[in-house]
């Protein structure tokens, strides 16, 4: 079994239904084709261009597409699980808000914000591996980690991590103070430089627990 494929077995498990079609119900047709492997020419040429053959690493055409598109169910079905059972409005803030694969405007926004809220941001990311919950250890892109560092200065700002394959998140604070390590070349990322986190600190509670997201409104 392939990466995507694992991802997908994992994130239908999380969810609940097939994947498949729970993309087409959220995203449409098109980012369902997606995950089938099928790429229209459209999506073809953007993925050409410079900036997104940047963004792929090591992974070829299909492969990116694809964990684009998980990237995008994930959160959608993150913004409806936290309001049905949490009672939290996370509204869609980063480029993954549009709904289709292609977007001109990638940037290093956090995902979510709170509703109502133009002071508390969240940056989520997914871990399929269980690494970051054993270790302690997250990682982020370069620019990411300095976009939200400054944002941090004047906003709320928390990390979100949700291990899939226990059904868990963490929220960390992400402040001025929060130790980051500079990281030249990082294998996962294509060896493109990244910034680390410690994050051990911080416990993992079950999705359905209601405690850490408390802390974004307090």
């Amino acid at each position: 079994m392939n990466q995507t494929k694992y991802q997908i077995a994992l994130l239908e498990e999380m969810v609940g239904e097939n994947l498949y079609q729970y993309c087409q119900d959220k995203l449409g047709e098109k980012a369902a084709e997606i995950l089938k492997g099928h790429l229209e020419e459209e999506a073809v040429k953007w993925l050409q261009e410079e900036g997104q053959v940047y963004r792929k690493d090591n992974r070829d055409s299909i492969e990116f597409a694809k964990s684009l598109i998980l990237d995008k169910i994930i959160l959608h079905w993150l913004k409806d699980y936290f309001h049905k059972t949490h009672g939290a409005e996370l509204e869609l803030n980063g480029c993954d808000k549009e709904e289709y694969l292609i977007n001109h405007k990638v940037t290093c926004a956090p995902d979510f914000k709170l509703k109502g809220s133009e002071d508390i941001y969240i940056e989520e990311i997914t871990n399929y591996t269980g690494f970051v919950k054993k270790t302690g250890a997250l990682h982020l892109r370069e620019t990411k980690g300095e976009y939200l560092k400054k944002l941090s200065k004047e906003k709320k700002v928390y990390l979100m991590v949700l291990d899939v394959p226990s059904r868990s998140y963490v929220l960390v604070p992400m402040t001025e103070d929060l130790p980051m390590y500079h990281i030249e070349q990082l294998a996962s990322f294509g060896g493109k430089s990244a910034y680390g986190l410690d994050i051990g600190d911080y416990p993992f509670l079950p999705l359905e627990d209601k405690g850490g997201l408390k802390q974004c409104v307090a």
